[in-house]
């Protein structure tokens, strides 16, 4: 085809109309996938994190730090029985904080790559109201602001008017039986940017509690089954799936829609299910994978958005 025929297809009102259509019809089908995501976030996900592991009267009770915010809009109560007495897991918690004894959770990313403590360190043992705990060492900090050993600790933003609480509470069961409470309160800052950052934390931070408390947990136990390639294996699931996710959205805009769209829809599915679920590596990455022939799919079946072959004499 010459040069001259292929600017007066590009050029023809006809041609830019057929391709006006199909960028707002693929953004469209684009948006739709972030609105479900979103429908099923608020009406499923966020709810069952909001209360992960804790029981109904755990929920409703008050906590410590629960009289610093007044109506926060995010108000989460987690909970996970530990195999010990508060008094052995306290250590744990008083440690905790990037470049001290770390979160136990995702070091790659919440201990500048360093891994979190194994062990208790005797020199980070004390602990008292103003103290720093640092979340991001030399950047981000909370502030200390009660100390109830061995039973409670609660941390606080750093910022002016205050916007968020952590409460860390060791109820006893029984001699050798713990239940470990966190209690994370947030107000949201609706005409700042932080706002972005905060509706992160929102739908972004379970993960990371999670584990953090199941860190906490299998120290205090004397089991520590993850280590920290697991968490960085978790984390290349992450980053293949939203690379893969990407990778569909392009397809949109290069073939005919709905089979990229298809896929771009599974990688979501998938990335969800990776991200607030426990599931064994080697299933998340047997999904990734299918995820993979799902995109060599619609690359190999769905036809070229305009095929210019057709429109030549």
């Amino acid at each position: 085809m010459s040069v001259n025929r292929l600017n007066s297809i590009y050029l023809s009102p006809g041609w830019l109309i057929m391709s006006a259509r199909a960028t707002l019809t693929r953004v469209g089908a684009v948006a739709s996938i972030f609105l479900l995501a979103l429908v099923v976030y608020l009406s499923l996900i966020r709810p069952w994190q909001l209360r992960w592991g804790a029981t109904d009267e755990e929920v409703s009770r008050s906590m410590p730090g629960d009289e610093i915010l007044e109506a926060p809009e995010l108000n989460a109560t987690r909970a996970v029985t530990v195999r010990a007495s508060p008094e052995k897991i306290w250590p744990w918690i008083v440690q905790m904080g990037d470049g001290r004894g770390g979160f136990y959770a995702y070091d790659w990313f919440d201990n500048g790559g360093r891994p979190s403590a194994t062990r208790v360190i005797p020199e980070l043992q004390q602990l008292e109201a103003g103290d720093s705990i640092p979340l991001v060492e030399g950047r981000v900090y909370e502030r200390v602001h009660s100390v109830d050993p061995p039973r409670s600790t609660v941390w606080v933003s750093t910022d002016q008017p205050m916007t968020g609480s952590w409460a860390w509470v060791l109820d006893p069961i029984d001699e050798d039986h713990t239940r470990l409470i966190t209690r994370l309160r947030g107000s949201y800052q609706w005409t700042s940017p932080i706002i972005l950052f905060q509706f992160w934390i929102d739908w972004g931070d379970f993960p990371f509690m999670r584990k953090s408390m199941l860190g906490v947990k299998q120290r205090a136990e004397g089991e520590v089954t993850d280590t920290y390639a697991s968490g960085v294996a978790e984390g290349v699931q992450w980053g293949i799936a939203m690379v893969e996710f990407l990778v569909a959205v392009w397809l949109m805009f290069r073939r005919r829609w709905w089979r990229p769209w298809l896929v771009a829809l599974s990688t979501g599915a998938v990335f969800g299910m990776i991200f607030y679920l426990t599931l064994s590596l080697w299933i998340g990455f047997l999904l990734l994978a299918v995820i993979f022939l799902g995109l060599v799919w619609a690359h190999r079946t769905a036809e070229p958005l305009f095929n210019l072959q057709r429109s030549a004499p």
